[in-house]
């Protein structure tokens, strides 16, 4: 079956089939299929109204917004997009692309299409400044029209009044003869006496009834009279008046016919519905998280959690239950996928956890990509990364860089101390386990290459822990190491002017305290 015949078959379904089919768009927008044919409207017969939905759907435009720009009534709106979609003439995407539609898009479409409404020309008195009103001024007869317009009307006061009955307009009384009376008076019809009056009045005539039109047939594009009644003018088949009948509604399904179509829309959203979860299940492994979300990477916080509501109201167990899928690999794999939409969605809402997702896309991308010409060449990449990381203070991004350095050189002395090091930094791990396997990788840069900062990062090591004998011995051993390491002596100056000061405190403490001037005189050469 062709595109079209489809198209045509959706068409003539009542509207019960469109709106089950409508509550699968919720939140979602269309969009016209790419490479159709420019004709297209005219094979399927499309009205003007039609033509201009289906120009606006060259950009992607929500369900409820085509349905509601009242370029269609709603219903046939739903009927015509339900059957493109059908046909493969549309296309669904997600809601966060889509565009609002102009009054002004739809002006120039229906201006485009023939549709425009042309405005009545305003009358010629209504254009520029508005012209006076001319009263009617009573004058003498036989003066000329142009003396009747300059005379002024009246004034209020002066205007004349309706004389009182049997008086003239001078307020004079006015006098009848019997005969002028009866000359000006209105002729009485002439009424039978009571013997004249027949005895028994006869029925009055029924008037004469104007023919009636024989109906029209109706045309194509109008609606057939509902089945049982007989077209306007003529007898119905029962010969009995339709008394409080109800108006046909041309979407309203017959009850023989209401079950049938129930049972075929159930099993077109419940197959809908599986061929979704198949194809949806199938992909998951290899996709990203935004790829499974169908997002883009730069895409706002709104934005995600409106394609996550949007996806899970699909594949929640309710809507499962609903469309009647009682196949327990079906609802095996929905389970599966709605387990994954959960966790992308507290992934990609939390900031940090969103941060650290990306950089590992990042980093999968550039292991995926073509290696460097040699080892050196990885080695001085991941070292820059991680020597960035490390002033930055993110240390748990700058042990992965380091790690990976140290895989393709482990004789780089350095390089180690700063991974061990690196690891000693990580809050993010235990704190035991961060301490042991640092120190653990210092020893054995320290027995294998005799590294001075490999002593010197044990010494700051057991510093912070509080432990300043095992310090001083590592910085001993730094400075054995390499004399001038600046670290090491640094520290080891740091700690022999703080003994200096602990034993002048001692020494002085230890000494008798003198009193009068001469202890003053002694507190003032200290000082």
């Amino acid at each position: 079956m062709t595109n079209l015949d489809h198209y045509q078959k959706i068409r003539s379904q009542p509207y019960k089939a469109h709106e089950l089919w409508q509550q699968t768009l919720v939140g979602q927008a269309l969009k016209r299929a790419a490479n159709l044919p420019e004709n297209l409207p005219d094979q399927l017969a499309m009205s003007p109204q039609e033509r201009i939905l289906f120009e606006l759907l060259k950009l992607p435009r929500t369900f409820e917004t085509l349905t509601t720009c009242e370029v269609l009534p709603q219903k046939d709106a739903v009927a015509f997009l339900h059957a493109l979609v059908s046909s493969g003439c549309l296309g669904r995407q997600g809601a966060h692309g889509a565009k609002h539609i102009l009054p002004l898009e739809i002006r120039k479409l229906k201006a485009k299409f023939g549709l425009a409404t042309k405005k009545a020309a305003p009358p010629p008195g209504a254009r520029g400044r508005p012209v006076a009103r001319q009263r009617r001024v009573a004058s003498r007869p036989g003066a000329p029209p142009s003396a009747r317009r300059a005379q002024p009307p009246p004034s209020r006061g002066e205007r004349p009044k309706a004389p009182r009955p049997g008086f003239s307009h001078a307020g004079n009384p006015m006098s009848f003869s019997s005969e002028e009376f009866q000359a000006t008076a209105a002729p009485q019809p002439h009424r039978p006496a009571p013997s004249e009056r027949p005895a028994h009045r006869p029925p009055p005539a029924s008037p004469a009834r104007a023919p009636q039109r024989p109906p029209s047939a109706p045309s194509s594009g109008g609606l057939p009279p509902p089945p049982g009644t007989a077209p306007p003018g003529q007898p119905s088949a029962t010969n009995e008046p339709s008394k409080g009948m109800a108006p046909f509604n041309p979407y309203k399904v017959d009850t023989a016919q209401d079950a049938e179509l129930q049972a075929w829309a159930d099993n077109n959203l419940a197959s809908d519905l599986a061929k979704k979860i198949e194809a949806k299940h199938e992909g998951m492994a290899e996709q990203t998280h935004y790829q499974f979300l169908e997002v883009d990477e730069r895409a706002s916080a709104m934005e995600i959690k409106a394609a996550y509501q949007n996806m899970a109201r699909a594949f929640i167990p309710k809507s499962l239950a609903k469309a009647g899928i009682n196949d327990m690999d079906l609802q095996y794999k929905a389970g599966t996928i709605f387990s994954r939409l959960k966790l992308v969605q507290q992934i990609l809402t939390d900031s940090n956890k969103r941060a650290e997702y990306d950089h590992s896309l990042q980093q999968k991308a550039f292991s995926q990509s073509e290696a460097p010409a040699s080892s050196a060449e990885k080695v001085s990449m991941h070292k820059l990364k991680a020597d960035d990381y490390l002033k930055k203070g993110q240390f748990h991004l700058a042990e992965e860089h380091y790690r990976a350095a140290v895989a393709e050189n482990p004789k780089d002395a350095p390089l180690k101390t700063a991974y061990a090091w690196s690891i000693a930094m990580n809050t993010k791990r235990d704190d035991a386990e961060r301490v042991a396997s640092a120190t653990e990788i210092l020893k054995e840069v320290i027995q294998e290459f005799r590294h001075a900062d490999a002593a010197y990062k044990l010494g700051l090591m057991a510093q912070g822990s509080g432990n300043s004998k095992a310090a001083l011995r590592f910085f001993d051993l730094a400075l054995t190491m390499d004399a001038n390491h600046p670290g090491a002596v640094r520290q080891k100056e740091m700690w022999a002017s703080a003994a200096k000061r602990a034993a002048e405190r001692k020494a002085a403490q230890s000494k008798p305290k003198k009193t009068g001037m001469s202890g003053f005189l002694d507190k003032l050469k200290t000082s």
